[in-house]
């Protein structure tokens, strides 16, 4: 099993101009999505939408060593019926 997960970052959530879209960042065990994303050093107000391998999650979300990771910053848009789901 990998001890890893994969975060990809979208517009101003990416860490500079050049900085990659997606990195491996450690995860040795399961942890609520509010937690990683406190350890990610990103405000949770900047954030509209996560994304939990391909689902839209809420902060309450079980994030697992392996597991896919897509945070949308508040500039992009989503669609209504994931209103539910914001952060």
């Amino acid at each position: 099993m990998s001890q890893t997960i994969k975060i990809i970052r979208y517009g101003s959530l990416r860490t500079g101009s050049n900085a990659p879209a997606d990195t491996l960042v450690p995860l040795a065990e399961a942890t609520s999505l509010a937690t990683l994303i406190e350890q990610l050093d990103v405000e949770r107000d900047s954030i509209q939408l996560a994304m939990l391998n391909h689902r839209a999650v809420s902060g309450e979300a079980i994030v697992c060593p392996g597991d896919r990771l897509a945070l949308f910053p508040k500039e992009y848009p989503i669609f209504v019926d994931w209103n539910d789901y914001r952060l």
